[in-house]
Formats: C-alpha cells, sequence, structure tokens
C-alpha cells in the first residue's frame, strides 16, 4: 500500500471552512427571518445570490489566488447551511443544481470538488451527503453520513452504510461528514478501503478539545 504522506505530498487542495469571511447579499439571520416570514418564498431569491456569490467572490477568487488546485472542499450542507429551512426546501437531486454548478467550475478550474447537500434519493429516501465532482465535472461518487445526529435522524434523514472511497488521479480519498468524524470507525473503515486521504466537510465544531486532539488522532 502506497504511503499517504508520500503520495499526496505535492497535492494542492483548498479547504472552505466555514463562508464567513464572505460577503453575503444578506447575513444568515437576516434572511432566516424573512424566509419565516414569507414562508420560505424568499428561499428562491436567496438560491440565486448565493450561486452568484459563489460565482463572483469566492470562486473566482479561488481562481485568482490559488494556483492550480487539486481539490477544493466546500463545507457539510453547502447551499443551506446555516438556514432552518423545511426539508422540502433543502433536498435536491444528484444530479442537481449544486452539482451542476461545481461542475462547471471542475472544469474551468480542472480541478476536483467536493462538496456537501441534502441529498434526496430516487427511492425518496434523504440522505446529508457529499459528492465528489471530477476535473471534467462528471460525478466521481457520493458519500452518504453514516453517524447522524439526533435532530438528523428525527428529522426524517436516514444514514448511510458504506465508506466509499474514490479513486482520484492524485490519490484514494474518502469522506466523513462532521458528526461522522466523532466515531474512529469512520476512519477505520476508510483506511481499510484504501484512502490515503480522509476529507472531512462540517457545518463546525465548536469544542476545541475535540478539533484540536481527536482530529489529528483520526489522521
Amino acid at each position: 500500500m502506497r504511503s499517504p504522506i508520500g503520495s499526496l505530498k505535492n497535492v494542492k487542495i483548498f479547504v472552505l471552512y466555514l463562508l464567513d469571511n464572505i460577503n453575503y447579499p444578506l447575513d444568515y439571520a437576516t434572511i432566516n427571518d424573512v424566509v419565516r416570514q414569507t414562508d420560505y418564498v424568499m428561499y428562491l431569491d436567496f438560491a440565486e445570490a448565493f450561486y452568484s456569490m459563489l460565482d463572483l467572490e469566492l470562486i473566482e477568487k479561488i481562481e485568482k489566488e490559488v494556483e492550480k488546485p487539486d481539490l477544493i472542499l466546500f463545507t457539510e450542507l453547502t447551499p443551506v447551511m446555516g438556514l432552518y429551512l423545511p426539508m422540502e426546501i433543502q433536498q435536491e437531486t444528484i444530479p442537481g443544481e449544486t452539482t451542476n454548478f461545481m461542475a462547471k467550475w471542475a472544469k474551468r478550474l480542472n480541478c476536483y470538488i467536493g462538496v456537501g447537500l441534502r441529498e434526496l434519493c430516487s427511492e425518496g429516501h434523504l440522505y446529508n451527503s457529499a459528492a465528489m465532482i471530477g476535473r471534467d465535472g462528471s460525478i466521481v461518487g457520493v458519500y452518504r453520513k453514516v453517524n447522524l445526529t439526533w435532530g438528523e435522524s428525527s428529522s426524517g434523514i436516514i444514514p448511510g452504510s458504506t465508506h466509499p472511497v474514490f479513486d482520484l488521479d492524485f490519490g484514494k480519498v474518502g469522506f466523513a461528514i462532521c458528526w461522522d468524524n466523532w466515531f474512529g470507525e469512520n476512519a477505520r473503515m476508510l483506511r481499510l478501503n484504501g484512502a490515503e486521504l480522509m476529507l472531512v466537510p462540517i457545518a463546525g465544531d465548536g469544542i476545541p478539545e475535540h478539533r484540536d486532539c481527536v482530529w489529528g488522532g483520526r489522521a
């Protein structure tokens, strides 16, 4: 088995941890207030503004300032992170609006893009998923979060059951989404499946002891 450190040492990865440094058209609190007051009608306007913001303020910035990235990793539930919306508004298919948007940029930047979203599968089930978009804009694969929070389970999300590893042109990569990282089995299964790099899109980790200690242990 190849050494993860040796085989990946020259790979350029750009990680978007949180979107706090982006100048949104409206801040999250304001959007949530408007959405609740108007029965979610304003979400459609926000979605358009969100993708426009990614185009103009984030991905174009990456294109200008990051020299030929191999991989860009976005957050858990990228399109709706921080918005308390009903599931029928959050959900989307793969392929769908978010993956199609990311595919355009993956081809333009000639890089892989990992992005989190609320997946509605063909059987009608809802998942907290992460999609890997290839350099050519194709969908390399999808991971479905295995370890759900109580809030996710109680809102109708169901867990995934596998730990897929994607064979990219620079190495073998797998996902663990947010709460997954509290459980060592996810990192263990990814490594047993051949992963050399574990990507962890998250919505946040507010416990320093976990962030500073456990994350290193997963590696």
